[in-house]
């Protein structure tokens, strides 16, 4: 047991301390005598040892000295075994993610190596055939906690989102984490500055991680002061093809934050750092997709912001989107940045590089009007089946050049248009199978798009 002591002038003062698995005692007192003692349990071995290494070096900055032991736990700090890997298996599992039997194949190879991941393995896919049955619920949980070292390691004090909420910020399948979501708030989270951008780094480096398909980043600090560049920097530092679903940043608007608050930046890298990306969400303001966009895989991208720049729309017209099926972009107001027109949009509905393209959202835009002009005649219009101009400034003039070119129009299957400025809905009543008109906002001398701060 480390035996720390601290002399000065009459003041004689011994402190012990002993780390066990999840909780620690201490002993403390004046020096010949017998002392006091105290014990603190954590819900972790890793939040055990932070709150252990921080208490021994507070000690030792006041002045005390170790006289007996090593000033570490025996064994308490030992990294656990690398994880034996078996490249073969994991190429099956990356090929293929939802193939069930790949998972399992790699399971049993586990446990003929004795790692407790292979009974991990065997117990979350029990949990497939009797989903929340509570025997196998806690026995996956015991086996997380008996095995924390081995199947979590530096990510046992992050399993949950740092943002007041009490999130699990892992999702686990078939023995691996599957998706995350990683999310920071000082408002609600009061234990210091969390660095979302080094948790990234631990997770695609743990073993445990290496199949991560979904990834979702909340907030990262409070609102005027969030900042996605690290966390991008840590996801592009090498190729991720197990990720196919990034949505960077995750937060309730207004509730949570302001959408002019939240600047998202310059995520460039990622297309070429997430290969196998098939579904990217952007949401806040200062987008930036770069210039030269090659994203082979991706098949749905969504943008939320109350200002795109019009940089944004050129870049997504002159991409390559072999496979996208779904493009949904909100351009906000020119008050909070944005500075498209209906001419940056014509190379886009043109759709030369969107040839699978079934749904099209242009939605919160003060150009509505001009949008709906524009569509009747694009060359993008005939492949959609679903089309959305909800929660812009569009008015009854709108309405006019859809129903005068209502054949164009016909082949869709939905037609959303709620939240706008119409006044009539009977003439978009059959101008394609459904037409969602809902709830209309009214105003004649100040209009606005449903979401610009």
């Amino acid at each position: 047991m480390p035996r720390y002591e601290f002399s000065e002038g009459t003041s004689n003062k011994f402190w012990e301390i002993t780390l066990e698995g999840t909780s620690f005692t201490t002993r403390y007192g004046k020096m010949g005598t017998d002392g006091q003692t105290t014990e603190k349990s954590f819900k972790s071995e890793a939040e055990a040892r932070k709150a252990y290494d921080k208490l021994v070096a507070e000690k030792t900055k006041k002045g005390y000295e170790l006289v007996e032991g090593d000033g570490d736990e025996e064994g308490d700090d030992e990294e656990a075994p690398e994880e034996p890997r078996n490249p073969e298996l994991a190429r099956a599992i990356l090929a293929d993610p939802d193939d069930v039997q790949s998972y399992l194949v790699y399971g049993d190879w586990l446990q003929s190596q004795g790692h407790p991941r292979g009974e991990l393995v065997a117990v979350h896919n029990a949990l497939r055939a009797a989903p929340g049955l509570p025997d196998l619920v806690k026995a996956a949980g015991a086996l997380l906690k008996k095995h924390e070292r081995f199947l979590l390691g530096p990510l046992a004090p992050h399993q949950k989102t740092y943002d007041g909420n009490d999130r699990p910020a892992f999702g686990w399948h078939l023995g691996f984490i599957r998706s995350a979501r990683l999310a920071y708030s000082s408002f609600s989270h009061e234990d210091g500055e969390v660095d979302l951008a080094e948790i990234t780094r631990s997770l695609l480096d743990h073993p445990s991680g290496q199949f991560l398909r979904d990834l979702v980043f909340g907030l990262n600090n409070d609102d005027g002061d969030t900042d996605y560049s690290e966390v991008v920097a840590a996801l592009c530092e090498a190729p991720r093809p197990s990720i196919r679903s990034l949505f960077l940043a995750d937060f309730e608007y207004p509730d949570e934050n302001e959408m002019s608050w939240n600047p998202v930046g310059d995520v460039s890298a990622v297309f070429g750092a997430l290969q196998n990306l098939e579904r990217l969400v952007l949401q806040g303001s200062e987008i930036d997709l770069g210039a030269a966009i090659d994203a082979p895989e991706l098949k749905h991208l969504e943008l939320h912001t109350g200002g795109l720049d019009q940089k944004v729309v050129q870049a997504i017209a002159s991409g390559k989107f072999p496979a996208l099926e779904t493009l949904i972009l909100w351009f906000g107001s020119d008050n909070y940045g944005c500075n498209c027109a209906v001419a940056d949009l014509l190379p886009l509905l043109e759709g030369a590089n969107l040839p699978k393209v079934k749904h099209l959202g242009l939605m919160n835009c003060e150009f509505t009007d001009d949008i709906a002009a524009a569509l009747a005649t694009a060359e993008i219009l005939p492949r959609l089946q679903t089309l959305d101009l909800s929660m812009g400034m569009m008015t009854d003039a709108g309405t006019a050049h859809l129903v005068a070119h209502k054949a164009a129009f016909a082949h869709l299957t939905r037609l959303d248009v709620s939240d706008n400025y119409l006044t009539d809905q009977a003439p978009l009543d059959r101008l394609c199978k459904e037409v969602v008109y809902g709830t209309q906002k009214t105003g004649d001398d100040y209009r606005y798009v449903t979401v610009g701060e």
